[in-house]
């Protein structure tokens, strides 16, 4: 839905709000009634657009980038993984949910 160059001095996050908000305006022209979830990597865990999102009524799933905080929220889920990938051989994801 957009594509877009920038310079590598700033924020990778720098105008996601302006895009998100004018893409996230077509959709619902076209689909009123439609829920929309934007979905993003760590970049784009940023408060700003996060209280767009909230503001706007658009649910976000964002990547957390690595910090000794999450390491320790996630640790048993990291556990397990590394029990599932020890007993299989194979790569193991495990998912959980915190606030």
């Amino acid at each position: 839905m957009c594509a877009r160059q920038r310079v590598s001095n700033q924020d990778a996050a720098a105008g996601s709000v302006q895009q998100v908000e004018r893409i996230v305006a077509q959709i619902r022209t076209a689909w009123p009634g439609v829920r929309i979830m934007l979905r993003g990597d760590s970049g784009f865990c940023r408060e700003e657009l996060m209280s767009w999102c909230e503001a706007n009524g658009v649910d976000y799933v964002f990547g957390l980038a690595r910090n000794e905080r999450l390491r320790r929220s996630i640790e048993e889920a990291m556990q397990e993984a590394g029990q599932k990938q020890q007993q299989t051989g194979q790569a193991a994801r495990v998912f959980t949910e915190f606030e």
